[in-house]
């Protein structure tokens, strides 16, 4: 099974990368500069538009973003939640 996490990243826009797990980290290939670059998870609770409950969302935030844009980036990216409440 896998999760939607939506990436912020520091001069990129943000974007959802699959993951095999909604705890802990993951790494990305950055093919640009040949590295892998290591995420940690975080779960963040937000209201799921299209059915107004609360839900369970997972984040990597590198970019040090607030939580009133990560709030704006779910409501406009659409990632699948993790739970709903």
């Amino acid at each position: 099974m896998s999760f939607d996490c939506l990436v912020f990243k520091e001069g990129q826009t943000p974007f959802i990368e699959q993951v095999k797990s909604d705890i802990g980290s993951f790494e990305i290939e950055d093919k640009s500069r040949s590295v892998y670059e290591v995420f940690s998870i975080t779960r963040i609770e937000e209201i799921e538009q299209s059915t107004g409950k609360l839900a369970l969302f997972i984040v990597a935030n590198k970019a040090r973003v607030s939580r009133e844009k990560i709030a704006e980036e779910i409501k406009l990216r659409k990632p699948r939640p993790v739970k709903y409440f």
